[in-house]
């Protein structure tokens, strides 16, 4: 059912007709500008910069990385992306199933090293072992279904993915826990931005995945950062791309879609075609004029968490306790998640480098708490806290940069399922892009790109006349329906 639209005549006046508008220029935007580079695209971005949550800076030879940092292999969508453009990758060899606790690190191994020698009471390790069994049997439940879903279309498996255990929350899954046990699985559950009451308890399968098992499905990192990803997207687009674009509203009618919106020299209008709309599920909702009423509903559904980052330089000239660690689930502390983000170069060096990189973040709930909080207060906050698992670390931190995500990526909650079938809705000449439509998150933003994109260019070719036409005269008068 595509969008409603106005039969009303327009104020005649001349403008460029372009073939489509992309309106975000993050992952998802930047992909169907690049996929559409035979077009007459423009790229409007309300911020400064491109790129959305994904952003690194150059510390040569170390990077900060404030955002997504873990990316899949060439078989992957974002892995294709990535090698596509030329981009080097570093495989990730350090742990992924570590714990950080005060002045202790569990590595090496999964729920057994972690009932092993994890600092906690006997209440908590009966507790552990019936939720851990409970756990071990869902997460092969779960690998069977997705091993199930091979060869399936991409939106057939987006839709199974979310009915996964959809029925009921993580918590409810799990039953009462003691303390100590409730901190690291919450923990865990933060780092997909929900607490354990509110994602699914399928959603908590694929999250534990990442942390309690040697799965390295997300096992590559960008050389030098991130953010190199959206430079090169950046540096292969040929259409045009305006930042600080304040979009108000996206109408379609039958003869295309009128886009508003403010940037350096006032208020703007530009007309298109066709529009995609990759911005954030509750913006979009505001932004769409005329969505079917389920379809606008399920956009002001999604849930998302925030997430406060600190990126470190250090300065140390010795080996140190985090060296052979990538990531650590942190219970109970201001953050949830500690990454040494220079693990990948460290296999590959002689002697050991000195210096380092490393990340911290608070997401979901526990970011939420400190959002009202000053960066001084949580950069100190998050200093102590890291201290009191390193020791080693303190007076070695020589540069903190702290990046708050109000909304920094969706998350499954119970109930999830339901709300697919109107975001999958056909809206005409407007087409939708995110990483919130689908269940794998930077990969789901590419595909939802490409996937728009697509679409757009079938549209386009029906009516190849026309648009071939609009691009030779370049402006024409319009009232109306053209």
């Amino acid at each position: 059912m595509p969008i409603s639209t106005s039969d009303g005549p327009m104020p005649a006046r001349r403008t460029t007709v372009r073939d489509v508008v992309v309106i975000g220029g993050g992952l998802a935007g930047l992909t169907a500008a690049r996929s559409l580079g035979s077009r007459d695209v423009l790229v409007l971005e309300a911020d400064d910069r491109l790129g959305g949550r994904i952003r690194s800076d150059d510390r040569a030879p170390y990077w900060l990385n404030y955002g997504a940092h873990l990316f899949g292999g060439p078989a992957s969508p974002v892995g294709s992306l990535i090698d596509s453009c030329g981009i080097e990758t570093l495989p990730v060899e350090g742990s992924f199933t570590a714990m950080a606790f005060p002045r202790r690190l569990v590595t090496g191994g999964g729920p057994t090293t972690i009932l092993r020698t994890a600092p906690l009471p006997l209440r908590a390790r009966i507790a552990f072992v019936r939720s851990g069994l409970k756990i071990l049997w869902h997460s092969r439940e779960y690998q069977r279904f997705t091993t199930s879903l091979k060869n399936r279309p991409p939106s057939e498996v987006n839709r199974a993915l979310h009915a996964f255990m959809d029925d009921r929350t993580f918590a409810e899954l799990l039953g009462p826990l003691p303390r100590e046990l409730d901190h690291i699985y919450r923990a865990i559950a933060n780092r997909a931005q929900a607490d354990p009451e509110e994602l699914s308890a399928g959603a908590a399968m694929s999250a534990l995945a990442l942390v309690l098992t040697k799965d390295r499905a997300l096992g590559r990192n960008v050389a030098g950062g991130s953010g190199r990803i959206i430079e090169a997207l950046a540096g292969q687009l040929t259409c045009s791309v305006t930042t600080k674009a304040e979009v108000s509203s996206v109408a379609a009618d039958h003869g295309g879609v009128t886009v508003a919106y403010v940037d350096g020299d006032g208020p703007q209008q530009v007309r298109a075609h066709h529009a995609i709309v990759t911005t954030p599920p509750h913006v979009t909702a505001r932004l769409v004029q005329g969505l079917p009423k389920d379809t606008a509903g399920a956009l002001r559904s999604i849930q998302f968490g925030p997430s406060i980052v600190m990126a470190m330089l250090t300065r140390e000239r010795r080996p140190m306790p985090w060296d052979g660690l990538y990531s650590a689930v942190v219970p109970g502390k201001s953050f949830n998640m500690f990454f040494n983000q220079a693990n990948v170069l460290r296999s590959r060096e002689r002697s050991r480098r000195a210096g380092g990189s490393l990340m911290v973040y608070a997401s979901g709930p526990l970011g939420r708490g400190l959002m009202d909080r000053s960066n001084a207060d949580i950069r100190d906050l998050f200093l102590r806290d890291l201290y009191d698992i390193f020791p080693e670390l303190i007076g070695l931190v020589e540069e903190v940069d702290l990046q708050c995500w109000e909304y920094a990526t969706s998350y499954a909650h119970s109930g999830r399922a339901a709300l697919q079938s109107a975001l999958d809705r056909d809206l005409g000449r407007i087409s939708l892009a995110g990483d919130y439509l689908g269940a794998w998150f930077a990969d789901s933003a590419v595909l939802t790109g490409r996937e728009a994109a697509a679409k757009v260019e079938r549209q386009l070719a029906e009516h190849g006349s026309r648009s071939d036409r609009d691009r030779q005269r370049s402006t024409e008068s319009w009232a109306g329906d053209p």
